[in-house]
């Protein structure tokens, strides 16, 4: 399965309703031994597996750290995270080093807030709101120590949000963009190897969308009955990739 922010949403979403705990004891259990001492299962694990930090950190960094490493497994959600850590600024440093800190949010986004105070998942984004799943946070208005895991809501305008950063996800082939003749780049290259593979033509993997490649889908969908109009879209995409 492709790495899709749907995994890592998934994981963050089977949390909501986690309670951090007063002593290092039950870190498994979602409400067991309610307290407010910042011992969690994400600050043990992370701990684990970071070789830094300790089981009672503020913890919203190492919450969605810890969805990305169990989402994806320890090196793949690393690496699609650009690294893990229990520090909000280290974050907001990898992302924006990175270029990947975005104006628009969509689902699969990490939202920071304020100062580089608090950090959490985006899932669901409408036209005026953007949906998140944090960790150590409360039910209320904004709360960067809540001692909980909880579903919120913002304006896409609030006073609270820094920024959002953009994970290296991998698109899934229904959000492919549409390719046609003078098209270039990358989606051009996938079309041009999925259509050697699956077709047997010996198109040159250039990323240019020219006569040949035309010629080849046409061939392509008339093969598997499409409309045959030399644009890959999603229906032709799914061929390909079935």
């Amino acid at each position: 399965m492709a790495n899709t922010a749907d995994k890592v949403i998934k994981i963050a979403l089977a949390e909501v309703g986690y309670i951090e705990k007063k002593s290092n004891k039950s870190l498994d259990s979602k409400t067991a031994n309610k307290g407010s001492a910042n011992y969690t299962k994400y600050n043990r694990d992370m701990k684990k597996f970071r070789g830094a930090g300790t089981v009672n950190d503020y913890w919203c960094a190492n919450f969605v750290s810890w969805c990305f490493y169990k989402a994806f497994g320890k090196d793949t959600g690393k690496k699609l995270m650009l690294g893990y850590s229990n520090y909000v600024p280290t974050i907001y440093s990898n992302y924006s080093k990175a270029k990947r800190i975005v104006k628009s949010p969509k689902k699969g986004d990490i939202i920071i807030f304020g100062s580089n105070s608090h950090v959490g998942l985006i899932y669901k984004v409408t036209k005026g709101y953007v949906y998140t799943i944090e960790g150590n946070t409360s039910s209320g208005d904004f709360n960067a120590n809540g001692g909980a895991v909880c579903k919120k809501k913002y304006g896409k305008n609030s006073k609270w949000i820094k920024c959002y950063c953009r994970p290296k996800y991998t698109v899934p082939v229904s959000e492919y963009p549409t390719i046609k003749k003078g098209s270039k780049g990358s989606y051009v290259k996938k079309a041009q190897t999925q259509l050697n593979k699956k077709g047997g033509y010996k198109l040159k993997v250039d990323g240019i969308f020219g006569s040949a490649t035309l010629s080849a889908v046409k061939k392509f969908q008339k093969k598997y009955k499409l409309v045959v109009d030399g644009i890959v879209g999603k229906k032709t995409w799914a061929k390909l990739y079935k």
